[in-house]
């Protein structure tokens, strides 16, 4: 099953985000793709993972399909908003995918890591040609299928003994939080969220720093140096996996803040 949403929804992602690319596809549509994807990756892994809190684990029940086919959905939409920059969504998923079934054996998993390492080889031979100044772009048929595939990859190793949810989260800090600030703020100025901007932090910082190279590098010198050992600590103590999300995640929050994610001009 997990070979037919790999195949089947990666691939109808990958085809949406083409002609998304080549000749404009309406957001209800794109949308409504999105969401038959989601839920054939939560029927593929057999529903969302429990999710370890303190010395119990939450079983979500059916409110918990709602919540990861929403999940998935944001996935493919995250790394579609995020890729605006060369070589960012490349090496982030790079890192997202090393790093999890890096800890995925640390934590003594049993899972299939075939995935996410052929999402890492892939991610990192696009990279060599996406690195600043870039001679290939992934677009959304790349992007979308990156979304999709990291969702995927995260929901399977949960399900199957790998890292938490809690830890996958940790893993995509500098992406969530860049982009869930960046449409929270839009939302409440009223921005039409549907349509393409450049208010992200990062496109922000891109247009300070004059630099796509020096932006791409300090993400995944955050991942690296700061994300990662948050997501050890979560690995090898799930229970308190909430609560070492929200150390990692805060000062990220703070600082898309302050570089004024999702407003209007540009850094002074």
């Amino acid at each position: 099953m997990i070979a037919v949403a790999w195949f089947a929804g990666g691939g109808t992602i990958a085809l949406v985000g083409y002609l998304d690319d080549r000749r404009g596809i309406a957001p209800a549509l794109r949308f409504l793709v999105h969401l038959a994807a989601g839920v054939l990756v939560v029927v593929a892994v057999g529903g969302l993972p429990r999710i370890p809190w303190g010395d119990a684990t939450v079983h979500l029940a059916a409110t918990g399909w709602v919540i990861g086919v929403l999940a998935v959905v944001w996935s493919i939409n995250l790394f579609n908003f995020m890729d605006g920059i060369d070589g960012l969504a490349a090496a982030q998923a790079a890192f997202v995918c090393v790093a999890g079934a890096a800890l995925s054996l640390l934590g003594g998993a049993e899972v299939r890591l075939t995935m996410p390492l052929v999402v890492a080889g892939c991610a990192l031979g696009f990279l060599f040609w996406n690195w600043a100044p870039a001679r290939i772009f992934m677009g959304d048929a790349g992007s979308g299928f990156l979304g999709f595939a990291l969702a995927l990859v995260a929901l399977d190793l949960a399900r199957g003994g790998g890292p938490s949810l809690w830890v996958w989260l940790i893993l995509h800090g500098t992406f969530v939080v860049d982009a869930t600030v960046t449409l929270v703020t839009r939302l409440r100025d009223g921005d039409r969220v549907w349509e393409a901007h450049r208010k992200h932090a990062y496109q922000r910082l891109a247009r300070a720093w004059r630099s796509h190279a020096r932006v791409s590098a300090t993400y995944a010198a955050v991942n690296v140096a700061w994300l990662l050992p948050w997501a050890l600590v979560a690995t090898l103590r799930p229970g308190s996996g909430a609560w070492v999300a929200a150390v990692a995640l805060t000062p990220l929050v703070v600082s898309a803040l302050w570089l004024g994610a999702g407003r209007t001009g540009d850094i002074r």
